[in-house]
């Protein structure tokens, strides 16, 4: 996957989410998820060092178990310690667990007129879950980085339904039908969620592949074929939602139309005790 994501200067990033969020405090992302993801990185730590790091975060290495057996992840017998989640389920997956719990807990959490954050997640997780079984049959080397990038497209929302009265008033606009949201937004802010999203995986120095296509998730040209398929998990109720995604997988990847409708049967099922866990 050759992905071009044109990284902004520190200087210009922080202009442009300043025009978007105002004077507001950027939120932090946790410590130990970066320090986890600089140990998987490094060839010289094992399995242990990267163990012993999560560990210091009980409340973190806790929600990683917790999703780690979930249906979506495979484990066949229950993993009752982080350092049997880092050698059973792998780096990859645990690399992408601790992504999806270290944003989670940097957003802020808001019950506000015009976003219902209840659905908000359970769509980010079906999207998740959806994006890892396609990826599993069509580029199952990526499977995780779908996970993640299909659970975190739309972060930057949260963030900014907190901070913009105006916005929940575009939120709500698109959730009553109007057009697409990134286009609604451009036309009213000069930017996106999408783009704003970018901008906070630079800030917080998110692994690039999974910048680049949070980015990028409404261009479906520089997107793989698992996340082009769960784009159509959207937060607004779409009715031809399934639809949609049979057609696509069977008429463009050939996949039969049997195994889609199954995959989204699954998806419907694990990505439940998934959004449990962050809703």
């Amino acid at each position: 996957m050759a992905l071009k994501f044109r990284k902004s200067g520190r200087r210009d990033r922080q202009g442009a989410m300043r025009s978007a969020l105002g004077d507001a405090e950027l939120p932090s992302f946790p410590a130990i998820v970066l320090k986890t993801l600089e140990l998987i990185r490094d060839p010289k730590a094992t399995a242990t060092d990267i163990a012993r790091t999560l560990s210091a975060d009980p409340e973190l290495s806790v929600r990683i178990l917790r999703l780690v057996n979930s249906g979506a992840f495979g484990s066949r017998r229950p993993i009752t310690a982080i350092d049997q989640a880092v050698a059973m389920a792998g780096t990859g997956a645990v690399e992408s667990l601790a992504l999806s719990v270290g944003v989670s807990t940097s957003l802020a959490r808001h019950d506000l007129e015009g976003f219902d954050q209840l659905r908000f997640w359970r769509t980010a997780s079906r999207r998740a879950v959806i994006a890892k079984l396609f990826a599993q049959r069509l580029h199952p080397e990526i499977s995780d980085l779908c996970f993640t990038a299909g659970f975190l497209q739309d972060m930057a929302i949260p963030l900014l339904v907190g901070q913009r009265h105006d916005y929940r008033t575009t939120l709500s606009e698109w959730y009553r039908g109007g057009g697409e949201l990134h286009i609604l937004e451009g036309d009213k802010y000069g930017w996106n969620h999408a783009e704003l999203a970018g901008w906070l995986c630079e800030e917080w120095s998110l692994p690039g592949e999974l910048t680049e296509l949070v980015a990028h998730h409404h261009d479906d040209h520089l997107l793989p074929a698992a996340l082009r398929l769960a784009a159509y998990c959207q937060q607004r109720e779409d009715r031809d939602e399934a639809d949609r995604i049979v057609a696509l997988a069977s008429e463009e990847f050939g996949l039969v139309v049997d195994d889609v409708v199954e995959i989204l049967n699954r998806a419907e099922t694990e990505s439940e005790s998934i959004a449990r866990l962050f809703g």
